[in-house]
Order: C-alpha cells, then structure tokens, then sequence
C-alpha cells in the first residue's frame, strides 16, 4: 500500500497563472479576474469561491507544485492507493483566513478523476495551527488513530511533499512519518522555476537539513523565539533567545543570557561585540532611540503593525523629548522616575522663561499645560524655539500613523491595521512605509543592516552552517 502526503499551502493553486500572493499584492487585477467575487480577499474565501464556481475556473486552473510531483511519482509506481492532502480548517473567525481546507477541496475534486490515484483523503488540522507543540500532537493523533494508517503495510513506499503550509505543520508532520516509517519515508521538493522534482536523503542529515531550512525561513522576519525552540544547536538556542528578550525590552534578562554566553569558552569571542553593545545601550539614549527604531522594523518585517506602530510612537516621543531637551538644556536621568525627572525639568523651563505657557501655541484650542509631558508638548515647545526643525520632517508622518494606532486594539478601537492603511496615511507627505523608514534612518544616522539584530541573524546563520 503507497501512500503520498501532501500539505497545502498559498503557492499550490494558481488560476489563471495568479495564486493568492499574486492577488493580495494587486487588488485592482483580482478584482478584474474575480469580479463575482464579494467577499474579502483571503486564501479561504478565494478557493472556496474557485471551489463553488470549478466549473466556470476548471480550464485555468494549475498546480504548479502538485501536478509535477505526481507525474514523477508515476514514473516510479503503478498506483498510489492513497493521496493524503493535509490542510488548516480552523475552528476560530479570527484565525480562518489563510486556511487552506478548500484549495485541497479543488485538489481531491480535480485529482480523483486521475486513474494514478485510488483515493483522496484531506487531512484537517482545526486549531492551534502555530504552536509546534500542538500541531504535532493532532498529527500524531490524526495519524495514529485512522484505519488508513494501520492498514500500511510494512513494504509500502510513504512519500511526502512538505512544501505548503507553514513550518510548525511541515516540520511536525515529517517527525511523526520519521518515527512510524523511517527511511521507508521518501522526501521531496519541486523547483517552482523549472517543474524539476528533487530528492531529499532520510537519515541524520536530513532532519539537520530541515531544521536548517525551518531556521533560516524564520530568520527572514527575525522570529527568534521560533528559531530557538526549533534550533538543536546550544549557541543558536541562547542567541535566539537573547536576541528576542532584547527585541521586547527585557533588557535585565537578556543581560543574563550574554553574561552565560560569555562564560562559555566556545561562545565568547562569537559574541563579544553583542556584549559590549549591549552595556553600551544602556548608557546612552541615542542608542536606545536606534533600538526602538531598529524593534518596529523588525515588528514591520513581521507584518505586526499594531505592534510596530506602538513602537514607531514611542520612537515619536522619544526623537520629540530629545529635541525638547537640546533646546531648554535639561539632562534626562533615567535613574529616577519620568515623572520626577519631567517635574524637575518643568520647574527648570519656568525658571527660566517664566511666561513660556503663554507664548505656546494652543494645543486643541486650550494654553499648553506644562505638567501635561508627552507628543502634543513636546511639539509646541520646540515650534516655540524652531518652527522649521528638521525633525518634524520625521515626527508629522509618524503622528499620522499613530492615529490608526489610537484607532486599533493597542488603544481604545478595534480597527484592523494593514500596510495598505499606514500607507495611505503616509500619502499626504508624498512618502510610503518603506521611505519613511529610509528617512529616519538617515536623520538618526543608522541603518538597520549596522542594528545588532542582522549582526545575530549572520551568527546564525554563520553556526548553520558548521
């Protein structure tokens, strides 16, 4: 009895030459191809569309992945009795746009028809699709407790397709076949470029190899956790993991991992320039304004909007209080609270222009209340000493976006943020969100590519391969 498995992801179904990816990068063309189509554009609503209306697609329907990989399977056996198509179906709203249930839908109704295959089974994972723990416990469960799977003889050839999906199901499905079949288990990959159909060895080297795989996709948006608890490497797992403490501001923590990596003989030289970094950010402001930039971009690369706007605000704050500070000569200590600091420093502004409040421009239409610290203060203080400052050139685009953070769930609403939206707030300043980012970059002088966090990424990277 053979048997292939096959997850599904957002490459295996092009209509029309577009696959879902294609299609959220121009609305405008999925409109013109879809126009019957009212729903919001997502991977479900899309394929269960296709699904409804296969008779009207049919002809323009293609999988680039699948159908090469069988017709190579072809060449190799007479039949296949089962096709095993492992797709998300999601039981939460919020979860349920990038399922993939209905693409495997079109897949078995369009397959069966193929003498090659005896039966099409689709595999549904249900919830908790990102947690590597859980999802190997479902497959493992799904696996073990159907009748198709005891009926698998000992000779049977188990073949696996692991390209779609994402990689908490990939990696935990190929581990449950590894344990059940071990190299009767036989792996492959397609090149999307060229239809080639390519072998993977089983044995030692290709549960390294996968790993190594899983570790650098995370790497592309700097999921450190992720890479941690996939990582059997010791030096990656400590790296990672000081890496994502520090991205979220556990600066004490993450001290506690450089220190524990210093200590290791191996590790030290790898990593004395993260160590001296890393004392230095918390001497000096400048520093940690570059690290609050370098997080949202990292949170910006991750497609965490809310998340980076919250971060893109307090660089607004920041990049504001220092201009603030510059222009009245107050000295920020960070040793004792803001509160205290920022009522010293007002005492230290009155002193010295006694009517200050008076002179401000209006906030809202009321004089400025000094006690009042933050953005909207901060702004007026320094139009009071330089309308023309040249960090407004990079604080007005920033205000703009934090009304969609105001609007979202990191404040009071529950309005979606997307990119499509920061961007359409940048307009009116003739910028988008990657030339914001530029501009920032070049008024504090930085650049993300020089930012600790791609210096980690090249040590792992580096460790990968050794």
């Amino acid at each position: 009895m053979n048997a292939v498995f096959i997850t599904i992801g957002k490459r295996d179904l092009k209509v029309f030459d577009k696959n879902i990816n294609d299609l959220e990068k121009d609305q405008e063309l999925a409109k013109s191809l879809f126009p019957d189509l009212k729903e919001e554009l997502s991977l479900r609503n899309w394929s269960e569309f296709i699904l409804h209306n296969l008779e009207k697609f049919k002809d323009n329907i293609t999988f680039p992945i699948i159908t090469p990989f069988l017709a190579h399977l072809k060449l190799k056996e007479d039949k296949i009795d089962k096709l095993i198509l492992v797709a998300t179906n999601q039981m939460e709203n919020s979860y349920q746009k990038s399922d993939t249930y209905f693409v495997a839908k079109i897949i078995k109704r369009i397959f069966l028809k193929d003498n090659f295959l005896k039966a099409v089974e689709i595999m549904q994972l249900k919830q908790n699709v990102s947690d590597m723990d859980s999802v190997y416990e479902n497959i493992k469960k799904l696996l073990m407790h159907t009748k198709f799977f005891k009926e698998i003889t000992a000779d049977a050839n188990i073949y696996l397709l692991p390209l779609g999906g994402i990689p908490a199901i990939n990696f935990t499905l190929i581990l449950n076949l590894i344990l059940k079949f071990k190299n009767r288990l036989q792996q492959y990959r397609v090149d999307e470029k060229t239809a080639h159909v390519i072998p993977i060895n089983f044995n030692e080297k290709f549960l390294l190899e996968m790993e190594k795989f899983t570790i650098e996709n995370l790497l592309t948006q700097f999921f450190f956790a992720s890479i941690k608890e996939t990582s059997s490497n010791p030096f990656i797992k400590l790296i990672s993991e000081y890496a994502y403490l520090r991205l979220n501001f556990n600066f004490s923590e993450a001290f506690l991992i450089i220190e524990k990596i210093m200590k290791q003989t191996d590790f030290r030289n790898k990593v004395i320039n993260v160590y001296n970094d890393h004392i230095a950010l918390m001497k000096n402001w400048e520093m940690q304004l570059a690290e609050i930039f370098f997080s949202a971009v990292i949170k910006i690369k991750q497609k965490q909007y809310v998340d980076a706007l919250l971060r893109l605000y307090n660089l607004t704050d920041n990049l504001l209080l220092e201009k603030v500070c510059k222009y009245y000569h107050l000295d920020f200590d960070p040793k004792i609270s803001f509160e205290k600091w920022w009522k010293k420093a007002i005492k230290k502004i009155k002193r010295e222009i006694p009517d200050i409040e008076k002179s401000l421009e209006k906030i809202n239409g009321d004089i400025p209340d000094l006690k009042r610290s933050g953005i909207p203060l901060y702004n007026v203080l320094i139009k009071f000493q330089d309308k023309n400052d040249s960090v407004f050139e990079i604080s007005e685009p920033l205000k703009a976006v934090s009304d969609l953070r105001n609007k979202s769930i990191a404040a009071h609403g529950f309005d979606g943020v997307s990119l499509e939206k920061i961007n359409l707030k940048l307009k009116m300043f003739n910028l988008d969100l990657e030339n914001l980012i530029k501009k920032i970059e070049i008024y504090l002088n930085i650049s993300f590519n020089d930012s600790v966090y791609m210096k980690i990424k090249d040590m792992i990277l580096r460790n990968l391969s050794t």
